[in-house]
C-alpha cells in the first residue's frame, strides 16, 4: 500500500537531492549507520518536489534510511534511482549558509542579490558564525544576534535583530527582545546593514 508523505520547507541542494530541516521521525525506524554529526539521509522512490511551495512528496513506505543523523542537522532526501545508479554525490556536510544561498535561488534576482549581501554583512560581523535553519528562519549561531527569514512567495526577506533597533523600513512583529523589518530591494540594504551593526551582541 502506498502512503504519501508531504514534507514542508524543502530545499533543492543538488540534482535529485533535497534538504529538509526536520528529522522525519515518522519515517525513520531502522538505519544501517548512526552518525549524530550528520543529517539523516533517506532514499525514496519517485519524489515530487514543488519549487514554488517548497514541499516534497514521496511514498512513505518506500523510504530507505541510509544514515540516522543528529536531530539538529535535519534530513537529506535522495531519489532511489539516482542513488542506485551512483550518479550523485550526496553532500552530507551541509552548512546553513549554503542552504540559505540555495533557497535564494528560488527568489527574484533583485532579492536574491539583497540576500547575498545580507549574508555577507552578517559574516563580516561574525566570521566564525553559521546559520542554522529553524522553519523559515535562518538563525545565526552561536551568537543569535540576527536571523534572516526569506519570504519566497513575496520576494522579500524579514530581518530579525537582537535589541530595540530603530530602522526606517517596514516593521514586523517578532519575539520579545528583538526588532524585525522587511528588506524588499537592494535599496534597503544601507539601512539594513546599519541595523545589523547596531544589533546587541553577546559580550
Amino acid at each position: 500500500m502506498k502512503i504519501t508523505a508531504t514534507v514542508e520547507n524543502a530545499t533543492s541542494v543538488a540534482d535529485h537531492v533535497w534538504y529538509v530541516p526536520a528529522t522525519l521521525d515518522q519515517v525513520v525506524q531502522d538505519a544501517t549507520v548512526e552518525r549524530l554529526d550528520l543529517p539523516t539521509i533517506l532514499a525514496v522512490h519517485e519524489p515530487q518536489f514543488d519549487e514554488n511551495e517548497h514541499t516534497l512528496q514521496f511514498d512513505f513506505t518506500s523510504a530507505d534510511v541510509l544514515i540516522l543523523g543528529g536531530r539538529s542537522h535535519g534530513s537529506l532526501v535522495i531519489q532511489s534511482s539516482i542513488r542506485e545508479a551512483n550518479a550523485v554525490r550526496v553532500p552530507v556536510k551541509l552548512h546553513g549558509d549554503e542552504v540559505f544561498r540555495n533557497l535564494l535561488k528560488s527568489m527574484a534576482p533583485h532579492i536574491r542579490s539583497a540576500g547575498e549581501d545580507l549574508l555577507s554583512r552578517v559574516r563580516e560581523l561574525d566570521p566564525d558564525g553559521e546559520f542554522e535553519r529553524h522553519g523559515r528562519r535562518f538563525v545565526n549561531r552561536p551568537d543569535n544576534f540576527v536571523a534572516l527569514e526569506p519570504q519566497t512567495r513575496l520576494n522579500e526577506i524579514i530581518v530579525h535583530v537582537r535589541g530595540n533597533v530603530e530602522v526606517h523600513l517596514p516593521p514586523v512583529s517578532t519575539q520579545r527582545g528583538y526588532s524585525a523589518f522587511k528588506v524588499r530591494s537592494p535599496n534597503d540594504l544601507l539601512e539594513a546593514g546599519s541595523a545589523l551593526g547596531r544589533a546587541r551582541r553577546r559580550s
